[in-house]
């Protein structure tokens, strides 16, 4: 491989990265906000 084909997979793996970090904390806030949710959708599920 050329030194430019290396710098472009090491930009896409930058990229993947980014959209993995960002990912993870939107799971991470819908898990809290599921905890929080879970009362509320008892609460719903029983109407």
């Amino acid at each position: 491989k050329t030194l430019k084909e290396f710098e472009v997979r090491i930009k896409e793996l930058e990229q993947s990265n980014e959209d993995y970090a960002h990912n993870s904390t939107i799971l991470k806030k819908r898990l809290k906000l599921g905890k929080r949710n879970q009362k509320s959708s008892k609460n719903l599920l029983e109407i």
